[in-house]
């Protein structure tokens, strides 16, 4: 090989690693606006969405489909609401 395309091969990486390096500054000042919200999305539900009950996590339909059935918390007692 001749020397200029040694030195093309070696500017190569060092090129790359500067593109990606400016690309992960510009995108992380965008991420910046994500989670600024403020209050619950429970604030914010449509009018078609009423929620059944103040606590309970990974809702899901029982076997029936005549009952939703939830945790109390993450590794909790299973609670069952009859629709």
């Amino acid at each position: 090989m001749s020397s200029q395309t040694d030195n093309a091969m070696t500017r190569l990486p060092s090129a790359l690693i500067i593109l990606m390096s400016f690309s992960l500054i510009l995108g992380c000042t965008r991420g910046a606006a994500i989670g600024s919200r403020t209050g619950s999305p429970m604030d914010q539900l449509p009018p078609w969405i009423q929620p059944l009950q103040e606590f309970g996590v990974r809702p899901d339909w029982s076997g029936n489909g005549k009952r939703i059935v939830y945790l109390d918390a993450l590794v909790g007692d299973v609670h069952e609401v009859e629709l």
